[in-house]
């Protein structure tokens, strides 16, 4: 009995993080579920995909939809990749690191 009050009580918290986390997200503009990713172009920019799917272990066709749309959302840029003219590198703008 007492790991169900234990689930039940880090599923209750888990509940009430995921709202707070969300209420300081909506002002951005940006869903909880792109949060990690955001994050991941920031601290690696500039980045390849691939690189941001190795480090957030994100296959790399969820993640080709996941930065369109934070491109979308005008939080991330895609930039020439100086040293391979068919592949681009991701940056985070300046809305994306507030």
């Amino acid at each position: 009995m007492a790991n169900r009050q234990l689930f039940l009580k880090a599923a209750t918290t888990s509940q009430l993080v995921g709202r707070i986390v969300d209420a300081r997200l909506e002002p951005i503009g940006i869903p909880a579920y792109l949060l990690a990713v955001l994050t991941h172009v920031r601290d690696l920019a500039p980045a390849s995909p691939s690189r941001v799917s190795a480090a957030s272990g994100m296959p790399t066709t969820t993640l080709r939809d996941n930065i369109q749309r934070l491109v979308d959302r005008g939080l991330v840029l895609r930039v020439p990749n100086p040293d391979d003219g068919r592949s681009y590198l991701l940056m985070a703008t300046p809305r994306g690191i507030e």
